[in-house]
């Protein structure tokens, strides 16, 4: 996938097919395998939930602490949630970005609620403390906020989603029986009495909320039962059967089931890990994509579609088209490796995580190899370099040792881009624009340009390797920059600006007499490297009419016999002198003349001349006349 026009193409079809996450819209271009990048900074625990947040990458490590790094340090570590497991997701609000985290003991068995601003402030979700009734005995005296909160089970992780249509994201989490649902990061939230929830999730507008109990949906008017068929897992909403309306697809232990109302219309051997769902094979009904206890990866839907082999059963799969082929493909971290299979179920490749190509920020990671690094964490796909391509971000880690982000990109040498100004060369002198043609060559993909001065000129993406011409205004200084998202480098372009017009004289003067046998000279006086073109008209601003149009040099006269001219028209009349040098200076002038004709024109006519003779003298005569004095 090398086009952007693919991508626009797909967009309506993307859209329609996207379940809960587990399909990434966009195109990938890793035909042939991918690279693996890791990021510099190592992590203090295991990598266990990661959320991108524009060039910043938050991740929750198994020791509780979230880190926010990018390609080269942390950028900001939050212990908040130290000693703790955590899940999380990331909303945009009115108020800025903000991260919901469920920070969860299962040896205390106590969860509780972090509300973390991208800005860097935080606070947690709290209820005051009864201690004692007043004096008067009429009511309780808060004397300390409850920010832990009772938890048999692990919560899930917040749904985080625009649920009301603001075009902001709001936010669903459980906390001890009680699902809350906040429309602002900084009021308090809407309190919902329900079972022990373990699963959210949203289809359009309408969340599913699954408990062990049965299924329930929420909207703004609060909880409606959906089902009373329980689930143990994410509640995941598809049109299964095909009869336009939805079903859920869930896990309940060791089997994964559809529900439909009360009743299950389909079950099976269910796996470790919830499904993605995606219609692999073109048919209008979605597959369901699921990893059983013993490694094998499952694709089915009424019936099984296709089984394959990965190594561990961890981690949930997600499905996009990673390779630009226009085939929608199941990617899969698990243990050692990230596999990339076909909509039909074959291997197309694997990338090991123990073996690394380089630091994402660039160069050679000191050791290229460690044995014992497994995938921790489900595929992110992202175009985290903006080349508009996707990647894939995976949280790697060994037990006892620091965990990692591990980035995947199209196979290359983690080079920086290289920048080739093919014309004009430097101190090449230019007008007021000047026409650049250059090539910008990386490894694979598709790279941001940006043409800078005082400000920028120009910015896009192009095509590695594809030569690129752009028109713009000239300046003296001109810096082309190229970069992949995390390597960027830049190529200097010096000019001679001349934006000086070329200057004439004509002759006679304006509003003068022209007449038959006149002359209008113009006369280059103004200095002309090579060479100007001079282009004359008459008439009017809305139909010029072109008289000549002539190459002229340096102290050039050019004469125009304005006779024919002369003798088609009369009176007043304007003519205009267009003259514009090599580098597209212009120099127009409009004159103004009286156009007289010095003797009248013979004008060619027709008529009938009658003779009468009073006496016939005979048949024949000869007539002889004069005509004088007739007017046209």
């Amino acid at each position: 996938m090398r086009r952007l026009l693919l991508l626009v193409l797909l967009l309506p079809l993307l859209h329609a097919n996207c379940y809960q996450d587990s399909y990434y819209q966009g195109l990938g271009g890793m035909r042939e395998g991918a690279k693996v990048l890791l990021f510099k900074q190592g992590l203090p625990g295991d990598p266990v939930a990661i959320v991108p947040i524009g060039s910043l990458i938050a991740v929750a490590s198994s020791d509780g602490t979230i880190s926010y790094i990018d390609s080269r340090a942390v950028v900001r570590t939050l212990s908040i949630c130290s000693g703790r497991e955590v899940k999380m997701a990331h909303g945009i609000t009115s108020k800025g970005g903000v991260i919901y985290a469920i920070c969860y003991s299962r040896e205390k068995q106590v969860a509780s609620l972090a509300i973390i601003m991208d800005s860097g402030s935080f606070r947690f979700y709290e209820q005051p403390v009864p201690s004692r009734f007043n004096s008067s005995g009429t009511g309780f005296i808060y004397s300390s906020m409850k920010r832990d909160f009772p938890a048999i089970l692990e919560p899930p992780a917040p749904l985080v989603a625009d649920l009301n249509g603001d075009g902001y994201d709001e936010a669903l989490a459980y906390l001890d029986g009680h699902l809350l649902y906040f429309e602002s990061p900084l009021a308090d939230p809407k309190q919902y009495q329900v079972d022990a929830v373990l699963g959210l999730s949203v289809r359009g507008r309408t969340v599913f909320v699954s408990t062990s109990s049965g299924i329930f949906t929420w909207g703004p008017d609060g909880l409606k039962p959906y089902s009373n068929v329980g689930c143990s897992s994410l509640p995941l909403a598809v049109d299964f059967d095909g009869d336009g309306k939805l079903e859920v697809v869930c896990r309940r232990g060791d089997t994964v089931q559809v529900v439909k109302e009360d009743s299950v219309i389909f079950r099976a051997e269910g796996g470790v890990t919830d499904p993605a769902i995606h219609d692999l094979n073109g048919d209008k009904r979605p597959e369901l994509i699921y990893i059983l206890k013993d490694g094998t990866l499952v694709a089915r839907s009424s019936s099984l579609l296709w089984k394959a082999k990965v190594e561990a059963p961890y981690n949930r799969p997600v499905v996009a088209d990673i390779d630009g082929d226009l085939k929608p493909e199941v990617i899969v971290a698990a243990g050692q490796y990230v596999y990339c299979f076909s909509n039909d179920g074959k291997e197309k490749w694997r990338a090991n995580l123990r073996e690394f190509n380089g630091w994402v920020s660039g160069g050679e990671v000191e050791f290229q190899r460690y044995v014992r690094f497994e995938a921790k964490t489900q595929p992110i796909l992202l175009d985290y370099d903006r080349d508009g391509l996707l990647e894939i971000l995976v949280g790697i880690g060994a037990y006892l040792e620091q965990g990692r982000i591990a980035l995947l990109d199209e196979i290359g040498k983690n080079e920086a881009p290289k920048v080739e100004i093919i014309s004009p060369s430097n101190y090449t002198k230019v007008g007021k624009y000047v026409k650049i043609t250059f090539r910008v060559t990386d490894e694979s993909s598709r790279l941001r340009v940006r043409v800078l001065s005082s400000a920028e000129l120009w910015s896009g993406t192009v095509e590695s390797g594809s030569l690129m011409s752009l028109e713009i205004p000239s300046f003296e200084n001109i810096v082309l920059e190229a970069s992949d998202g995390v390597l960027t480098t830049s190529s200097k372009l010096y000019l001679k600006v001349d934006t000086q017009p070329p200057k004439m004289v004509i002759e006679p003067a304006n509003m003068s007499k022209i007449s038959e046998g006149t002359n209008i000279t113009v006369r280059i006086i103004a200095p002309i490297d090579e060479y100007a073109f001079l282009t004359v008209y008459h008439g009017t601003p809305d139909n010029w009419i072109k008289i000549i149009e002539r190459r002229v040099w340096k102290t050039s006269v050019v004469s125009i016999n304005v006779t024919p001219i002369v003798e088609m028209v009369s009176g007043y009349r304007l003519f205009k002198f267009h003259l514009v040098d090599k580098y597209g200076n212009v120099e127009d002038i409009v004159m103004r003349y009286k156009i007289e004709r010095s003797k009248e024109g013979r004008v060619n006519s027709s008529g009938s001349l009658i003779l009468s003779v009073n006496n016939l003298i005979s048949k024949e005569a000869r007539v002889n006349c004069t005509l004088i004095g007739l007017d046209r």
